[in-house]
């Protein structure tokens, strides 16, 4: 995978980059959180760090380094577990959002797991700035593919390169399930399969959002991530399509009262 993450360019290219027209800016934002006792803490970190750097890639954008915490959910309390309040977290990202866009990066995505930030705080960038951003939420992106998320995150480390994590979260998977022992949240199970494991019920020692199972699919993980992300580049264009048209509307007066009246209030 190309790397365009923004801290490993001089800032010569950053601005080289502003200069030519670029304004793309993909922000991953992830959990540390115990999801499974085969996969590690980082794990949303890890799938958003690597949908991020695919989009980014594709789209010819850059990409933030991965925000690391955020609302744990029902793992609050479990061993490696961080749960930040959603104030904390959309109170940061906003700030970034802010400095960027005073930078003159005007298509700016958030990745993430985290419901408020998909949908709200582009909601309220819009509104302070008149400037939309976009918000892609992971499990409702792979939900319909019928991809797991240990099979999203297995699928991550393979994009990033971490082959010997990859081995070492495999080998623990396949051992925990030799051993016959089911750490399964039965009442979420059914949500669980589709990648959706923000639990809202605690969980409870020696269950898991993701248990150890047979017939993990790493290879589907990256598929899916890569295909996925390949297929958000039209959006990107979409969104940039749309905030040249609330440019070309705020200096036509549009928001004194109609799209064909200029700023003196005549009819154009």
């Amino acid at each position: 995978m190309k790397r365009n993450l923004i801290v490993d360019l001089p800032s010569r290219e950053v601005n080289r980059y502003l200069r030519n027209g670029g304004d793309v800016m993909v922000v991953p934002i992830g959990s540390v959180e115990e999801l499974g006792p085969h996969l590690p803490v980082g794990a949303k970190c890890l799938a958003a760090e690597a949908y991020a750097g695919l989009l980014a890639e594709a789209a010819g954008g850059l990409y933030l380094p991965v925000t690391p915490y955020g609302p744990a959910g029902g793992t609050s309390g479990r061993p490696g577990s961080i749960d930040l309040p959603d104030a904390a977290i959309n109170e940061y990202v906003r700030a970034v959002m802010d400095d960027l866009y005073a930078q003159g990066f005007r298509r700016i995505v958030l990745v993430t797991f985290h419901h408020y930030a998909r949908y709200y705080l582009p909601q309220e960038f819009f509104e302070d700035h008149g400037c939309a951003a976009a918000g892609v939420h992971l499990g409702e992106v792979v939900g319909g593919d019928g991809v797991a998320l240990d099979d999203l995150v297995l699928g991550a480390l393979r994009i990033l390169g971490l082959d010997t994590l990859l081995a070492r979260c495999l080998k623990l998977n396949d051992e925990l399930v030799a051993g016959g022992k089911d750490f399964s949240i039965a009442s979420a199970a059914a949500g669980l399969a589709s990648g959706r494991v923000n639990v809202s019920c605690p969980v409870r020692s020696g269950e898991y959002p993701c248990p150890p199972r047979a017939g993990l699919d790493p290879a589907k993980g990256e598929e899916v991530l890569r295909r996925k992300a390949a297929e958000s580049v039209a959006a990107l264009e979409g969104l940039r399509a749309y905030n040249e048209y609330l440019a070309r509307r705020g200096d036509r007066g549009f928001e004194r009262g109609s799209w064909f009246r200029g700023p003196d209030g005549e009819e154009g």
